[in-house]
């Protein structure tokens, strides 16, 4: 089976012969870390996209209900991306403007990759790629110790988009007719290029190997990925479409 992020293939006879005592470095997902600050710009940038999209939705949903629910998660979007720069003043500070551009840069062309072509894919897009950081940052937390723990803490605040979008989706998927097998569809197409995007945050570039930055540095993003592909599964299951 192809490695999800795409280990070079090739002739391993001299590493399965190297000797017992010459180990390769011992490797976590840690060493492939960058700055704490530099990934609480990314998240809080998420955040600022989540809100944007979520924002517009609001005017295509169906229902009041359905309003009400996308609304209170965009409004927790965007509490979680002021939190994440010290606050509502902080986050308007130029400085800040200035970090949450960079960060956007650094992800061009993953919005517009993930963009859903109605309504309900685009609320199901932000359902799951959320949540798909979400674990990610969750992963980074573990591994990086106190000051990233510390740093990204908003982002686990509060679970608006499970509490709040489920429940829309779900009515949808009940309303309408062929809407959960076109959405189990969309699901896994998104889930491809939010994995690319989840190894961008760690400065991975798109086509080079881990291996590159620390050794064994491929193992641990796949170790990585198969965890955040756990949390997918779970979501989408969730919503009784076939991940």
């Amino acid at each position: 089976m192809k490695p999800v992020f795409g280990r070079r293939g090739g002739d391993r006879s001299q590493d399965d012969a190297a000797p017992a005592s010459a180990p390769k470095p011992a490797t976590s997902l840690g060493d492939l870390l960058v700055p704490a600050d530099v990934l609480v710009a990314r998240a809080a940038y998420l955040e600022l996209l989540l809100f944007q999209e979520l924002s517009a939705i609001v005017n295509e949903a169906p229902a009041l209900a359905n309003k009400q629910h996308i609304g209170a998660a965009a409004n927790a979007a965007l509490e979680r991306h002021r939190d994440l720069l010290g606050g509502a003043e902080a986050a308007a500070a130029p400085e800040a403007i200035a970090r949450i551009g960079d960060a956007a840069k650094h992800f061009a062309g993953y919005p517009e990759r993930v963009l859903g072509h109605d309504w309900a894919q685009r609320l199901l897009s932000c359902h799951l790629s959320s949540g798909f950081f979400r674990d990610f940052f969750g992963e980074v937390a573990e591994y990086g110790g106190e000051s990233y723990r510390s740093a990204l803490a908003p982002v686990f605040l509060t679970d608006e988009e499970r509490d709040q979008l489920v429940p829309v989706i779900d009515a949808a998927i009940h309303f309408e007719d062929g809407l959960g097998d076109r959405l189990a569809m969309w699901g896994r197409r998104i889930v491809g290029d939010t994995v690319l995007a989840i190894r961008l945050a760690l400065d991975v570039p798109l086509g080079s190997s881990g291996d590159a930055l620390v050794p064994d540095g491929e193992a641990q993003l796949e170790k990585l990925a198969s965890v955040l592909y756990a949390g997918h599964s779970r979501r989408m299951n969730t919503l009784g479409l076939a991940a």
